[in-house]
């Protein structure tokens, strides 16, 4: 078994350096100026706007990346709170002294049981750093959302008639209608 698993691992890694072989070559004269600033311009990718994504997806977004990045150390947190729970109740017992960076499972004196509470102590937390955080990024947008709509109605309008600017002055037009005007509407203005 150790002789078909190093044969495997030998083709393996021929196969990965042998890899650029089976690629397409690039065709591309490069003698012309133009044509190459335009294959380079056309092969970088374009950055994303702010409008590409929905308010929602960037939420959802920040949450995932929130939750997920502080799955690490809230792991080493809840891990070390464990162990100096531990140590404490077995009355400092020098067997249970809080060792976080133990090299496996055995030397940390972890059960199953006690490895699954951990993960899933530090899962519920992160899940929770996540929530709280969309909340609070929620919160902040309607606020920012309720400030820009009170700003837009507390703008006074003034009203100034304009009849003077559009009505001709001469006397022979004033039965005329103005062009812009249909029906029998007699002024835009209210």
């Amino acid at each position: 078994m150790k002789k078909y698993n190093t044969i495997l691992c030998i083709l393996l890694f021929l196969l990965y350096c042998c890899s650029g072989a089976f690629c397409a070559a690039d065709t591309t004269d490069t003698t012309d100026a133009t044509t190459t600033a335009t294959t380079t311009e056309s092969e970088t990718p374009e950055p994303y706007t702010k409008e590409e994504f929905p308010l929602w997806a960037h939420n959802a977004r920040r949450t995932e990346i929130i939750t997920f990045g502080s799955l690490p150390f809230v792991t080493l947190g809840t891990t070390i709170a464990y162990s100096m729970y531990r140590y404490i109740d077995h009355d400092f017992s020098s067997s249970y002294i809080p060792n976080p960076f133990a090299k496996t499972s055995d030397s940390a004196n972890l059960s199953t049981s006690e490895q699954m509470g951990i993960l899933a102590a530090s899962g519920i937390i992160c899940i929770g750093l996540g929530i709280t955080d969309l909340i609070f990024t929620l919160s902040r947008q309607k606020k920012e959302r309720l400030a820009a709509l009170q700003k837009y109605h507390s703008d006074n309008v003034t009203i100034e008639p304009l009849d003077e600017l559009y009505m001709p002055i001469n006397q022979e037009n004033e039965d005329k209608q103005p062009d812009f005007l249909y029906g029998d509407i007699k002024s835009a203005l209210f």
